[in-house]
């Protein structure tokens, strides 16, 4: 008979108090140094800091000991604080993709009557992490694009440290699939343009169309339309207003012809004026608005120009060739190394990765296979 004084629940062992020990340390450090690294990136956009080629920690240590600048003890350390850097950056990632997917920072209040594994779930395993973490990693390049612009020291500095970060997560691979069976593809979603205080353009904004026309509508139909813009879009629910007996060709109309006096913008197009010409232009945006997209006008600026509403941001989406360039890079085995100075297409990727594996697609697709990657058969 057991005691009604005596606990049924069994007491926890030194591992497992050692085991919670280390995950709440775990926690603390991942909330510290989330904020950590806002404060870092709030003082750089604010104060341009991050353009300092040189590492202000590393300098802090040397100075700390007593080595002066351009010494090679102070030399030394700035030669260690980019890998470190990097190095810790991903072991920050990666303890916060393992911590929150164990437990959130706060507690729930549901956890009474719950076994600890109950409570804390199966975190994400070890190789979601690491996949998660580097292409956190990479995301960031394009933060810091849209920051700083791409010619700046700040996407410099960017690239040379993408350029190690991915040296470290093949040289991983590697140890992991060796080379002669590992396909590598890296591309782009997209270009960007430069800021235009680094040259010609400028930037257009279509929010006042977008408050116009949304309060037009409300107060013509007290009708929501969701009126949006995005990249030079100008998009509603056409489909309501047309029910409404709305003559959406005639509102299109009237906004293109004020835009089309815009500075920057180089042309503008209705579903009517789209519909009708068959212009390299209209193709690209044929491509991007399906037959069921409910939108007014569409907006082709001047190269150098972009849309953003914002005095110093950058942005891409327009149909120009920054925006729509991207590299294309493939490694196979066997393959010898070259450059290849040709446009090709990012949909051309899969029929070629196809290709090396020795896969018939089971349906017709809008790439071709690269020949400089898959010869084709003699």
């Amino acid at each position: 008979m057991v005691s009604p004084n005596r606990s049924l629940e069994k007491e926890p062992s030194i591992l497992e108090r050692i085991n919670e020990g280390v995950y709440q340390i775990e926690r603390v450090i991942v909330v510290i140094s989330l904020l950590v690294m806002s404060v870092v990136v709030f003082a750089s956009v604010v104060y341009r800091r991050y353009a300092d080629p040189a590492s202000v920690i590393a300098d802090k240590i040397a100075r700390l000991i007593g080595a002066e600048r351009d010494t090679p003890t102070w030399q030394s350390l700035q030669d260690v604080a980019g890998p470190l850097s990097v190095l810790a950056l991903a072991a920050i990632i990666y303890l916060g993709f393992r911590t929150a997917s164990r437990r959130p920072l706060w507690n729930r209040g549901d956890e009474a009557g719950k076994t600890k594994a109950e409570i804390h779930g199966e975190p994400l395993s070890h190789a979601k992490c690491a996949v998660y973490t580097a292409a956190t990693v990479l995301v960031s390049w394009g933060v810091i694009v849209l920051m700083f612009g791409t010619g700046s020291v700040e996407l410099h500095d960017q690239v040379r440290r993408l350029d190690r970060q991915l040296a470290w997560f093949l040289d991983s691979l590697a140890s992991v699939v060796p080379p002669g069976r590992t396909i590598i593809s890296l591309t782009a979603d997209h270009g960007v343009q430069e800021y235009p205080e680094a040259g010609a353009g400028g930037r257009l904004s279509l929010a006042a169309e977008r408050r116009a026309l949304e309060t037009w509508i409300h107060e013509r139909w007290a009708l929501d339309a969701d009126v949006s813009d995005e990249s030079g879009l100008l998009m509603a629910n056409t489909g309501d207003l047309r029910r409404r007996g709305v003559d959406i060709d005639s509102i299109a109309a009237a906004i293109a012809g004020r835009l089309r006096d815009q500075p920057g913008v180089r042309d503008v197009f209705t579903p009517t004026s789209l519909a009708r010409r068959a212009d390299a232009e209209a193709m690209r945006w044929r491509r991007q608005l399906g037959p069921q997209a409910e939108w007014l006008v569409a907006v082709s600026l001047e190269p150098g120009w972009l849309f953003a509403s914002g005095a110093t941001s950058t942005s891409h989406g327009t149909t120009n060739l920054l925006d729509r360039r991207v590299p294309l890079i493939v490694r196979a085995p066997g393959r010898t190394p070259r450059q290849v100075d040709r446009v090709v297409g990012v949909v051309d990727l899969a029929p070629t990765v196809a290709a090396l594996l020795g896969i018939a697609p089971t349906e017709p697709l809008d790439g071709t296979v690269l020949p400089e990657v898959v010869p084709p058969r003699r």
